[in-house]
């Protein structure tokens, strides 16, 4: 009887450790999931962004001095002039994600400069 129930403590042991495992690695898995899909909030925020400052820059005499005001995204660092705007934002793997009014939009491994992307 002794040994029965030895068997089965192994056995249900052995169980919760499967499971313990598999419960860590699908939360490893959501963890990431959730990061990229946050990233690619941030990015479509952004490039929102663009569109905003257009119509800021046609609504006061083609200048984006001010545009800044209209980016809405949290945690995003824009810089705006008469003839120019850039606007980033860090995503979760530490890269820079950026759109200034050259059209450009791509990732960076470094902060850009004031007035541009590039």
């Amino acid at each position: 009887m002794k040994t029965v129930l030895i068997v089965i403590g192994v056995i249900v042991g052995v169980v919760l450790i499967i499971i313990a495992t598999l419960a860590s690695t699908v939360t490893s898995s959501l963890n990431d999931a959730r990061d990229k899909a946050q990233d690619a909030a941030d990015k479509a925020m952004i490039n929102n962004f663009r569109a905003q400052a257009e119509i800021y820059s046609f609504d006061n005499n083609d200048s984006y001095e001010g545009s800044c005001g209209e980016l809405t995204v949290p945690g995003a660092d824009c810089q705006d002039g008469p003839d120019t705007y850039r606007a980033y934002i860090e995503l979760n793997n530490g890269s820079l994600y950026c759109v200034d009014s050259t059209g450009f939009s791509e990732t960076l491994d470094q902060e850009p400069s004031l007035s541009s992307c590039q």
